[in-house]
């Protein structure tokens, strides 16, 4: 684990630190199965940084005023920039 963790400081994708030690700034792994406490974590953190100001990274339709709501959009599509690492 602590060589995936050191091969992805060096990647270029890696950003930062998002929301505690389980969340890195990169794309989501395709076919990760997630539970459900990971899943709020996600959304919800992914809800924070839309509220703090960051650009959506999917279509908004009218009517949609919630950063839940757009959160949960952006993870129904797999756009949310989150990873979740186990340890």
């Amino acid at each position: 684990m602590q060589a995936f963790i050191n091969l992805i400081r060096q990647n270029s994708l890696f950003a930062r630190l998002v929301s505690g030690p389980t969340f890195w700034c990169f794309p989501m792994v395709p076919g990760m199965i997630l539970n459900r406490f990971e899943k709020a974590r996600l959304i919800g953190a992914r809800a924070l940084q839309l509220a703090s100001g960051a650009p959506p990274l999917v279509k908004i339709p009218k009517g949609t005023i919630s950063a839940v709501d757009v959160a949960f959009l952006e993870f129904e599509k797999d756009a949310i920039p989150l990873v979740v690492i186990r340890s």
